[in-house]
């Protein structure tokens, strides 16, 4: 399974898929005048679930601040708060209880 967002303006893209499953995210920060001025871009690959996720965000100082995280793992993912893009985001997995057991399907 494979699974991919893209995200414009200060919006927040995630894709997650699960059992030997493949992710990715981008996020890009377009100007007035209509060039990309900043991104973001993870991908990742996991044995049993994938996550991605990029986001765009305005700091302190108006700045925009593009930023992307991906983790593949052989247990499950838990995300929190992904679309939000204000900074609050997270991703983390779980130990994998049978290392050594393969994937089930052929990715």
């Amino acid at each position: 399974m494979f699974a991919a967002t893209a995200s414009v303006l200060s919006l927040s893209s995630g894709a997650f898929a699960g059992e030997g499953g493949a992710a990715g995210a981008a996020a890009f920060t377009i100007d007035d005048a209509g060039n990309v001025d900043g991104v973001a871009v993870a991908a990742s690959v996991g044995k049993n679930d994938a996550g991605a996720a990029a986001f765009n965000m305005i700091d302190a100082n108006d700045n925009p601040l593009n930023s992307a995280f991906a983790l593949g793992s052989g247990a499950n993912i838990t995300m929190d708060n992904i679309g939000a893009g204000d900074g609050t985001q997270s991703m983390a997995g779980a130990l994998d209880t049978q290392l050594a057991a393969e994937h089930t399907n052929d990715l």
